[in-house]
This record gives C-alpha cells, structure tokens and sequence, in this order.
C-alpha cells in the first residue's frame, strides 16, 4: 500500500489559495509542474456579507482570505468600490478606495481632450518674451514685466545712445522714441575749460 503525503506550502496567496505538495510526484521546483496544485482555501459556502463589515470587526473561519467590494463611485467614465475589506485573520480590515475625483483632481480626467484655440497668425506671439529679441518687438506682444530693450543705437557727444527703448508693462511691449541732441541737431556741449581762480 502507497501512502500519499501532501505538504501544505504558502505560494498561491491570490484570492486565498494555497500549494499543496504531492510528494508521490518527482519534479524539481513548484508550483510549475504537477507536483504542486494550487486549491483555493476559500469554503465554495463563503460569500461577502450583504452588508458591510465595519473595521476591524471579526469574521467567520469561513470567511478567512474573502475579498468584498462595498458602494460604487463614478470617476473619469469608470466604476470603482467605494471601500475594499478582507477576511484576514479572523478580522475585516479595509480601505476606502481613492480617486482622481475624490482626491479634487478630475475633472478634467487624464483623457479629456480640450479644443483648440482659434489660429493666430504668424506674427502674433502667445508666449511671453523673457529677453530683448534681436529686433523690435510689435507693440502690445507678450513680453515679461521689467524688460527694457533698447534699439537703435547711435553715437551722439561721444556717447552711444538708443533710437527707441521698449519696455515690458503689464505683459505688453511699450515704444519709448529717444530723441538725442543729435536728432535735433543740437551742437553736443563743450567740455568747460576755465578754471575757477
């Protein structure tokens, strides 16, 4: 007579099975071969309470490894439980599921698409300038407050001084025309070379 010992193994956690060796068969690892066999612990009797438990309440032996999904929320176009619990030692613990929408981040969900604004044309700019462009800006473009470009520049008394300086004032370029001795035709002053005595 042949006896069959069977050896109770933790590796099929999921869903409260476990491995059970059957060490009539020879093979050299579980649970990939038919040596191991993954049955559920799980009485076929065992079903979610109708209600649900409250936290940390005891459940029944029978209950022991049972997984139960309690109320329903909508988020983004998909189902989820309101709360997860479990039958795991003796005890139902829980946790409340949570959202994009409950955690105040949807809408809009990840996949929501927004329309397009309508075209702008070529020379109109939606980014704001951080620094003086090569060439004069168009008055009114976006630009970032305190910049301030000049353009222009021409010697005059024997200093360089700008045509026009654009300056950034509540995110729109602004044209300030510098208008020189030159400009005038102004004769530049003289260094004075009296002397006080």
């Amino acid at each position: 007579m042949t006896s069959v010992v069977h050896r109770t193994v933790v590796c099929c956690v999921e869903g409260g099975e476990q491995c059970e060796e059957d060490e009539s068969v020879n093979c050299c690892c579980e649970p990939c071969c038919a040596q191991w066999n993954c049955e559920s612990t799980i009485p076929t009797e065992a079903s979610c309470p109708e209600r649900r438990p409250d936290f940390n309440s005891a459940c029944e032996d029978s209950e022991q490894g049972l997984h139960c999904d309690y109320g329903e929320t909508e988020c983004c176009g998909v189902t989820y439980p309101e709360i997860s619990m479990e039958c795991t030692d003796n005890t139902w613990i829980g946790y409340y599921i949570d959202t994009l929408c409950i955690l105040g981040l949807a809408p809009p969900c990840p996949d929501d698409t927004t329309t397009e604004p309508a075209e702008k044309s070529a020379d109109e700019t939606t980014t704001a300038i951080s620094q003086c462009p090569p060439e004069w800006p168009d008055e009114n473009s976006a630009c970032m407050d305190g910049l301030k470009c000049p353009y222009g520049m021409e010697e005059c008394c024997g200093e360089m001084v700008p045509d026009v300086i654009f300056e950034c004032y509540s995110g729109q370029w602004s044209m300030l025309i510098i208008d020189s001795l030159c400009d005038f035709g102004i004769p530049c002053p003289e260094e004075s070379t009296t002397t006080g005595e």
